[in-house]
């Protein structure tokens, strides 16, 4: 059907028919259809989705019959059918959608709670960071989760672990912490100087993300998130998840691996407490044989009745 036809019942939104005789169906609006001589009807629904017109079921009719109300509200009710089947389609897509949410939400549950147990388990901070990498990835199913520490004196930011099918394009990655470089104007540098999550629902289509744009076609990365890990007040470093899923991260599924970088983040103070903790026991271990050395020598002095005896009794202590 013409523009100038089917326009302006569409625009109206209006669910009545329409009843064209074969003389009307030569007006202006029908001029395309003079060469169809045996039209003897034509009619137009709305088709509706949530209540929105999406477009229009047309019928061209060559029989007179079908001018008879009773066929004609069948017609009606077919494309009431027709609007009704599409609607079920869009609560079928959501309804997939949403399984598929609560499908991601249980693998990060699952993987938040593998987490946890590699944070009890963990005796270093090298074994920490491969152990979390690999229970994000067995147990949330991304294409890589990394771990990228910044080092002193240093602009960029060091990969120290990273497990999954796209973790060698991720040690191959630089990421920097300046705005002033390249490597530090995406996801990983915007997390680092601000502290919060940096998240890119479309990885390919993203402009902040163009420097790695080649690393992710060959690893099958199309989203990402990249989370800040702070040791107190300072940034530490990013723990990055890479997902091979358009729109993985949604809001409500961010909060999961937030929590986890925040877990990571608490272990790193507990290292760190436990470094200065063994550092003030060797402080004390060693005051406490200088003081057991300055009793010795105590009683050396009191003990000594010449200058060779005191030497004798105080190690340490030669003659000139």
């Amino acid at each position: 059907m013409g523009p100038a036809f089917a326009a302006t019942r569409f625009e109206r939104r209006s669910l009545a028919s329409i009843l064209i005789s074969s003389t009307r169906c030569r007006d202006g609006r029908g001029s395309r259809w003079d060469a169809r001589p045996a039209l003897w009807l034509a009619l137009r629904f709305r088709l509706s989705k949530a209540g929105s017109s999406v477009g229009v079921l047309l019928f061209f009719v060559s029989k007179s019959w079908a001018a008879d109300k009773e066929i004609v509200a069948l017609l009606a009710r077919m494309a009431e059918n027709v609007s009704f089947a599409l609607d079920n389609f869009d609560r079928a897509d959501k309804k997939a959608k949403a399984d598929q949410e609560t499908e991601r939400l249980a693998r990060m549950f699952a993987s938040l709670s593998a987490t946890n147990e590699a944070i009890m388990r963990a005796k270093s901070r090298a074994e920490l960071f491969e152990m979390v990498c690999q229970a994000a990835v067995h147990g949330a199913k991304f294409a890589s989760t990394t771990v990228a520490l910044a080092e002193s004196d240093s602009l960029h930011l060091r990969v120290v672990a990273s497990t999954g099918p796209g973790a060698g394009a991720m040690r191959l990655s630089e990421f920097a912490i300046t705005e002033s470089l390249p490597q530090g104007r995406g996801l990983t540098g915007s997390a680092f100087r601000t502290r919060r999550p940096c998240v890119s629902n479309d990885f390919l289509a993203d402009e902040r993300t163009r420097p790695w744009h080649d690393n992710a076609i060959r690893s099958g990365v199309r989203s990402c998130a990249a989370l800040p890990l702070l040791n107190g007040d300072r940034a530490a470093g990013v723990l990055i998840f890479n997902s091979p899923e358009l729109g993985t991260f949604t809001p409500e599924l961010v909060e999961l691996p937030q929590r986890l970088a925040e877990n990571v983040s608490f272990a790193l103070g507990n290292f760190d407490r436990t470094d200065e903790k063994a550092k003030a026991e060797k402080q004390k271990d060693r005051l406490t044989g200088m003081f057991e050395a300055l009793s010795a020598t105590n009683e050396a002095i009191m003990r000594a009745k010449t200058r060779a005896q005191l030497f004798e009794l105080v190690p340490g202590i030669r003659a000139e």
